[in-house]
């Protein structure tokens, strides 16, 4: 476990890698190509975050199966990732049920009702990528460290 433990780095930048594909790039670029309509667009978008989702609960369950072993390490990581999963948990089962509904709406040929959870969940997505940079450098620093006190 404590190999495991020592390269969980690597999880949070691959998480990192999806975060920015396809919160940050996927998702606006769709809606740019002239056949793309918007009904169109938000169906594929629906598919995707799903699917983020879904890997960002794994990548939370193993944050969650290492947090015993993070708060010896470092108490400063430790609410770090105690936030991020917050975050993963408030996206997962309260903002993207709200977000599938209003997308429903718009792919059977309405108007999206609101767009305040659309935005809250953009807001999340900025504080997750930022917490995910602080939670993967301060791993790798933690992972140089062990590596010093090993030779």
């Amino acid at each position: 476990m404590k190999k495991i433990n020592n390269y969980s780095y690597v999880v949070t930048f691959i998480w990192i890698g999806f975060l920015l594909a396809i919160s940050f790039m996927e998702a606006p670029l769709k809606f740019q190509a002239e056949s793309v309509t918007t009904a169109i667009g938000v169906e594929i978008g629906k598919i995707i975050f799903r699917a983020l989702n879904t890997i960002e609960l794994i990548f939370s369950v193993f944050l969650v199966l290492q947090i015993r072993y993070i708060y010896k390490l470092d108490k400063r990581l430790f609410f770090m990732v105690l936030f991020l999963l917050i975050i993963v948990v408030v996206q997962s089962f309260c903002l993207l049920p709200i977000l599938d509904r209003y997308a429903d709406i718009v792919i059977s040929g309405g108007s999206s009702p609101s767009n305040t959870a659309h935005i809250v969940y953009v807001f999340f997505e900025v504080i997750k990528l930022f917490l995910l940079f602080f939670v993967g450098f301060r791993q790798l620093l933690l992972f140089k460290r062990n590596i010093e006190r090993q030779e």
